[in-house]
């Protein structure tokens, strides 16, 4: 018994000794987060263009079959101005009741098949818009733009988050009377392109009436491409 407990007493002086021989460990410097945001203006050199053609009649076999003859023909004359068939296609087709100020007769029938044609060349977009209502469209739901690669405006973006970031933790930093160490981490937060969009026009009639012997005059404009990053910075103590 005595042995044991002799035994027990010694195996906890010497776990005691390990325990009291390990280095203490560094405590973590002190640390700041801060978020930063950059942003870069391109021009666009992608758009496309949404037209379609709404027809309205008591019968709707009739009611379609008018409205596959101008939507046939707005899309030959699309293509007549040497748009690639892959960058037209049909974005919506509806066929919806007209029903009557009671709100409980139907009075007609209303197609609307519309497509979207996109545009790798956008000083075509005038033009599309005039050969398409010259050839029966009278619906449009807008143009908007875009860029085929947004890859090197995305990394001058990024560079300027992280300068973003930089400056407000150097000043950060000196209001708390600190300094930056160093850089602990760095997390990219993403970004995104926010597009122009031009030229909404919703009403079947609001494009019919439009003087499109000239074209349609269309300004482009730039896009705005913003990358976000948060870093966490060492701080001295």
């Amino acid at each position: 018994m005595k042995k044991s407990r002799f035994l027990t007493v010694m195996f906890a002086i010497l776990l005691a000794g390990v325990i009291f021989a390990q280095p203490l460990q560094a405590s973590e410097p002190p640390t700041l987060t801060v978020s930063g945001t950059g942003a870069v203006s391109i021009a666009p050199d992608i758009a496309t263009v949404n037209l379609g053609v709404s027809t309205q009649h008591e019968n709707p076999q009739r009611a379609l079959a008018e409205n596959s003859t101008q939507t046939t023909a707005v899309i030959a004359a699309v293509r007549a101005l040497g748009i690639d068939e892959d960058d037209i296609r049909t974005s919506n087709f509806f066929i919806d009741p007209v029903f009557g100020f009671d709100w409980v007769e139907i009075t007609s029938y209303r197609v609307t098949n519309t497509i979207t044609v996109t545009l790798r060349d956008i000083d075509q977009i005038g033009d599309v818009l005039g050969a398409g209502v010259a050839a029966g469209a009278n619906v449009s739901h807008g143009i908007s733009f875009g860029v085929s690669d947004s890859s090197a405006a995305y990394n001058q973006a990024l560079a300027l988050a992280i300068e973003n970031a930089q400056s407000r933790a150097n000043a950060m930093a000196a209001a708390l009377g600190t300094r930056i160490t160093g850089i602990s981490a760095v997390v990219e937060m993403g970004g995104m392109h926010m597009p122009m969009s031009r030229a909404h026009f919703g009403m079947p009639m609001a494009i019919a009436e439009m003087d499109v012997a000239a074209g349609v005059p269309i300004e482009a404009g730039d896009l705005i491409v913003t990358a976000n990053v948060q870093i966490i910075f060492t701080i001295a103590p």
